[in-house]
């Protein structure tokens, strides 16, 4: 269990998304890389007929195969990693689990939850309550009616003495002046 999450660890460094085909790949490999030596010794050490043992490279595709099958698994079966449950607010909105949240906006006693592949959620809660269960992403509020997470932020644009936080959506959302600190203290300003 160390051995395997180390390597989702390491893998989580290159800046693939947790769960996709490259990312299990990947961390399979890393974990086959470490744990068939181990496997290797341990059945030379206890197995009577050592002598014909398949080769260490049958060990390394089954170790491979099976971190495979489990990492399927846990997907069909919807047995999310620790760092994604402690995002709350997506408890609300079953219907996208597994997407990432781009940005809320509240209108009307509705929080409208953006996810970055364009879809969206409403879900009527107080915006502060909203943005409290967002808590784990990395954002924050630029507009009393809006908050973004840093990677949807593409640019910020200045149109005639105001400014606009440009998303990768193409959505441009107004700076409020109380809140162009948090984009200060963030480096985007």
């Amino acid at each position: 269990i160390l051995i395997a999450y180390g390597a989702r660890m390491a893998v989580a460094r290159l800046n693939l998304k947790d769960g996709s085909a490259p990312f299990e790949l990947s961390s399979a490999l890393i974990f086959a890389a470490v744990f068939t030596p181990i496997l290797s010794m341990i059945t030379e050490r206890f197995v009577e007929d050592a002598i014909n043992l398949p080769p260490l490279w049958f060990f390394a595709a089954t170790v491979v195969a099976i971190y495979l099958m489990v990492s399927f698994l846990r997907h069909v079966l919807g047995c999310a990693d620790p760092e994604t449950e402690t995002i709350r607010l997506m408890a609300r909105i079953p219907e996208h689990r597994g997407k990432e949240i781009a940005r809320l906006t509240v209108k009307d006693h509705y929080v409208d939850i953006y996810m970055t592949d364009g879809s969206r959620a409403r879900v009527l809660m107080r915006f502060q309550d909203a943005i409290t269960e967002a808590e784990g992403l990395d954002g924050f509020s630029i507009h009393r009616s809006h908050w973004v997470t840093r990677g949807a932020i593409t640019e910020v644009v200045r149109r005639k003495g105001r400014e606009f936080v440009k998303l990768n959506c193409g959505t441009e959302v107004p700076i409020g002046r109380k809140y162009r600190e948090n984009l200060v203290e963030a480096g985007i300003l």
